[in-house]
C-alpha cells in the first residue's frame, strides 16, 4: 500500500494525565512488558519523540505570537 492512499485517523498524544480514549495516544507502562516486547519500547519512544516535537513547535508558535502566552 502506497502512504499517499492510506488514512490515518487524527489523535491526541497523550501521557499518564489523560484518559485512555479511542482517540489518545498513551506510551506504555508496565516495565516488564516493555521489557518482554521490543515494540512496545519503539512505540514508547517514537510516541515521546512525537510529543517533544509537538511541545517544542507550540513553543515556538507561542513565542512568536505573544498572544498565547499564559497570563
Amino acid at each position: 500500500m502506497s502512504s499517499k492512499n492510506c488514512i490515518l485517523p487524527h489523535v491526541i498524544i497523550g501521557d499518564d494525565a489523560f484518559k485512555l480514549d479511542k482517540h489518545v495516544m498513551k506510551p506504555y507502562q508496565k516495565k516488564k512488558q516493555i521489557l518482554e516486547d521490543s515494540n512496545k519500547a519503539v512505540f514508547n519512544y517514537r510516541l515521546s519523540r512525537a510529543r517533544r516535537v509537538t511541545e517544542t513547535t507550540f513553543g515556538i508558535f507561542c513565542h512568536t505570537f505573544r498572544i498565547f502566552l499564559p497570563l
